[in-house]
């Protein structure tokens, strides 16, 4: 690679690890907003799921709960991977065996496969969440909406 394009991966890097952070963390803000809601919803005495709607309702809070987790530990996760890529460099300026390095490298490849993981089971999980939380309030409420 030349030094121009070398340049311009470590650009386009740093920005995938910067809008990787951001839509995770948007994610975890989102589940937050959304169990929040939910919760809302359950100390509102007109409210009362019945039937599918209880278990559409309640499926959702669980899936929103589960999409924070994930998302959580997606987090730690990176940060263990950074610790490790941090490690390697360090041990690269101090011109360590290529062997010690090698064998590093290899975690922080797994660690990033995981991390991957980990987003679009948080991505899943949301989603299935929010559909059905949507379902639950479309059954509670279908006498005003059909």
């Amino acid at each position: 690679m030349n030094e121009n394009t070398e340049s311009s991966f470590v650009r386009w890097q740093a920005l995938l690890v910067s809008q990787f952070s951001y839509v995770v963390n948007l994610l975890i803000v989102l589940s937050m907003s959304t169990i929040g809601f939910s919760l809302s919803l359950l100390f509102n005495k007109d409210f009362l799921p019945v039937e599918w709607s209880r278990y559409f309702f309640t499926s959702s809070l669980f899936s929103q709960l589960f999409s924070m987790g994930l998302g959580i530990w997606c987090n730690i996760n990176r940060l263990h991977d950074f610790r490790l890529t941090k490690d390697i460099v360090s041990k690269r300026l101090d011109r360590t065996k290529d062997q010690e390095i090698g064998n590093e490298r290899q975690k922080t490849k797994k660690l990033g496969k995981y991390s991957w993981l980990l987003f679009w089971g948080q991505l899943i999980m949301f989603c299935l969440g929010t559909l059905m939380l949507m379902t639950s309030l479309m059954i509670i409420n279908r006498s005003k909406l059909f």
